[in-house]
């Protein structure tokens, strides 16, 4: 604060901490107003189900963890690709998880090689896996839960990479 009092130009607010519990965010959509809690869940990985026969490296284990937090920030069905705790690639806001993934796989062209994902749902289908293995991802995290979970795994043991299931989703909208 002493550092950055000496700019000239500078405007230094200082906010009060929020006590108690959070309300819900609103937001005005087309005909009403959408209410939603706020995302406070336990990021704690070591909480995570690994539920593939390939299990994450520790690296990959941070980078899922990193991805899976910055998913939690990114509009609904979004998608993170993350490698060496950097964002690489990111595709959110889509009507499905499919399109969110060919977003994020074009944004992190080569550098999708060796990357982690994570999504903010469920997959519902085998075909995000197989997507995310054809840009070279090598783990994924996402909360499970589909009814199709078993097609899912099954696609990620085939395709030789580990996934993880969180038992919670993100799903910002």
């Amino acid at each position: 604060l002493e550092i950055l009092s000496s700019r000239k130009n500078l405007r230094i607010l200082k906010v009060m901490s929020e006590r108690g519990p959070k309300g819900p965010e609103i937001k005005r959509i087309t005909g009403g107003l959408l209410a939603q809690c706020p995302d406070d869940l336990d990021e704690d990985p070591n909480g995570w189900k690994v539920v593939t026969e390939n299990r994450p490296t520790p690296e990959q284990m941070n980078d899922l963890a990193f991805a899976w937090v910055a998913a939690k920030h990114i509009r609904s069905n979004a998608i993170v690709l993350a490698r060496n705790l950097s964002l690489t690639g990111m595709g959110a806001g889509q009507p499905n998880r499919v399109n969110s993934i060919h977003l994020a796989v074009r944004a992190a062209a080569d550098r999708a090689a060796g990357s982690v994902l994570a999504s903010d749902a469920f997959f519902p289908f085998a075909d995000n896996v197989e997507i995310a293995a054809a840009a070279g991802v090598a783990a994924v995290v996402q909360p499970g839960g589909s009814i199709r979970d078993e097609d899912v795994i099954a696609s990620a043991n085939r395709l030789g990479l580990a996934m993880l299931f969180t038992g919670a989703r993100h799903f910002r909208h």
